[in-house]
């Protein structure tokens, strides 16, 4: 695997470096100081998988860079270094595989890296990505219990207890999670994994909340339910 590093500061440059050198055997790093250097390089042939790429550049801005990077190379994966948030919402919209604010960890590093490698490989990756304000957030399916509408806002109810209201689309929301998520009712959506019981119309999740379920789509739930206990398809 090629990942790339561009980053004006040496130092940085060099934390992600021995971040990974030791994560797998066949990985080649590439170092650049400037985006231009990176961008011709790219154009005159070199490759790469992933490249961790600095917002904050001298007299160069990262986004337009990884615009310019996304045409000539859509098929690489981009992670953000950066020592603000304010561009989060603009990384999602050019498809980063992650986004990491300085100071971050060696351990953060890692993690983007096997995001990226999980996903190349056709395997989903350990969390839903989703905006939270101006950062971007895994979210582990396993760990949600709910998923509400909330009009102009979507909820998301972990099995901790804890609430995080996003300002999207709950029906672009929901799309992002397994299908072992179910729709009850318009506007709710629950991890079958959390169902305690139903009877008669009446859903029982494990954290002790219930909904009713519309008579219209009685069936649909109980089967789709039956078929997640089961293990039938």
């Amino acid at each position: 695997m090629r990942v790339g590093i561009c980053d004006d500061n040496a130092a940085d440059a060099k934390k992600i470096a021995f971040a990974l050198e030791d994560v797998s055997a066949d990985l080649e790093l590439v170092c650049y100081d400037t985006g231009a250097a990176l961008l011709d390089a790219v154009k005159g042939g070199a490759v790469f998988d992933l490249v961790f790429l600095d917002i904050f550049l001298a007299r160069e801005n990262g986004m337009e860079l990884a615009e310019a990077l996304r045409q000539i190379s859509p098929d690489t994966d981009l992670v953000f270094s950066t020592t603000s948030r304010d561009f989060a919402v603009e990384a999602f919209r050019v498809q980063a595989a992650d986004y990491l604010v300085k100071p971050y960890a060696e351990r953060d590093v890692v993690n983007a890296f096997a995001r990226v490698v999980m996903k190349r490989k056709n395997q989903k990756p350990d969390g839903v990505l989703l905006q939270v304000g101006r950062e971007l957030r895994f979210f582990r399916p396993d760990e949600i219990v709910r998923i509400e509408s909330d009009r102009h806002y979507t909820r998301l109810l972990a099995a901790n207890g804890t609430e995080t209201r996003l300002h999207l689309n709950y029906s672009e929301v929901v799309s992002r999670f397994p299908k072992t998520f179910l729709e009850l009712r318009r506007g709710i959506t629950v991890n079958m994994a959390f169902i305690g019981g139903i009877k008669g119309n009446l859903v029982t999740l494990t954290d002790g909340s219930t909904c009713n379920i519309p008579k219209s789509k009685l069936d649909r739930v109980v089967g789709s339910y039956t078929r997640y206990v089961t293990g039938a398809r």
